[in-house]
């Protein structure tokens, strides 16, 4: 039996598990078919949700995890937030896939930025052509 090179958290029906790639080569060859031209990536309602749901979660209750510090549910959320800030994650959706690379994935939820067209700080929004560089870097 070979080892797994990486277990990637995966969105798919409303729902997270893990996508297995055996090898450096398998995951690479993932990245490069899901590589497009920016505009390309029909990005839905469904990404806007899932790439950016902790950030909402923040700005709605102020706080990314409502349970007690410490407890088993905070520690289990923020495990869950490392791997996803270590790994990204695969979104799917009927018979599209994004991935979001892990630097990428923690810009958008976890590093508020000076927003020069709202002039105040906020969360960074998805842009398709960042997206697309993420992706570049990645199989770079």
């Amino acid at each position: 039996m070979s080892e797994i090179y990486q277990d990637i958290p995966t969105y798919e029906n409303g729902e997270w598990t893990t996508t297995s790639f055996e090898s450096r080569a398998d995951f690479s060859n993932f990245i490069r078919d899901l590589f497009k031209e920016p505009g390309q990536y029909k990005f839905n309602e469904l990404t806007n949700q899932v790439f950016i749901s902790e950030s909402t979660k923040f700005k709605k209750d102020g706080v990314y995890c409502t349970a007690p510090f410490k407890s088993r549910d905070f520690i289990n959320y923020w495990d869950n937030q490392k791997a996803k800030c270590r790994k990204g994650v695969i979104i799917k959706d009927n018979n599209l896939i994004w991935f979001l690379a892990r630097e990428y994935y923690m810009w958008l939820n976890f590093l508020p930025i000076f927003d020069k067209e709202q002039q105040k700080f906020d969360f960074a929004k998805i842009r398709d052509a960042q997206y697309h560089m993420a992706l570049y870097e990645l199989l770079a």
